[in-house]
């Protein structure tokens, strides 16, 4: 099968996954929308597909406020998650070239690179609702993204290190390297 093809299937089903899991995955938060997990997939799919997981990323959350009934955040939900991922994947490979030391090298870098991710999904959301809603609105929205990105710092670092053992993924990054 054609490399793009393939990189491209892998790309639809990590969409689908980040769409099903912040649609269904989800706490309500008055006046603000949800806090969801779908940051953990959004994670896994920077380190996994690389630039290739920014377009599965913003598709598959943009989708998600769609189904969801919050579609005023589609458009930008669609360019904070793709950014979200691309920081995610190009802060990975920073650190982990600044990171010498092999046997916590990698799991430091995933660490630092998603709190870098998340910390960017904070930030574009606060400047997106300072437009929509005004500065004190967006203000008032921070706690439950940092909740949320939090969680998902932690649980989407432990998820793609699980994967990562798998053999499967292990033949994926193979075969993405050829």
């Amino acid at each position: 099968m054609n490399k793009h093809i393939k990189k491209l299937t892998i790309c639809g089903i990590f969409a689908a996954i980040i769409c099903v899991v912040t649609t269904f995955v989800a706490v309500p938060a008055p006046a603000i929308g949800s806090i969801n997990l779908g940051d953990i997939f959004i994670l896994c799919s920077a380190w996994l597909l690389g630039p290739w997981g920014a377009l599965a990323s913003g598709i598959g959350a943009s989708l998600a406020d769609i189904f969801s009934g919050f579609a005023i955040y589609a458009p930008a939900t669609l360019v904070i998650k793709a950014i979200v991922a691309l920081s995610c994947y190009y802060s990975f490979f920073l650190f982990v070239r600044l990171i010498k030391d092999e046997r916590i090298g990698n799991i430091l870098s995933r660490l630092l690179s998603a709190l870098i991710a998340e910390g960017v999904m904070v930030l574009g959301y606060f400047a997106y609702e300072s437009i929509v809603y005004g500065v004190s609105m967006a203000i008032a929205s921070i706690p439950f993204n940092l909740i949320q990105g939090s969680v998902c710092f932690v649980v989407g670092t432990a998820v793609c290190h699980l994967l990562m053992q798998s053999t499967a993924i292990k033949r994926l990054l193979i075969e993405q390297t050829k």
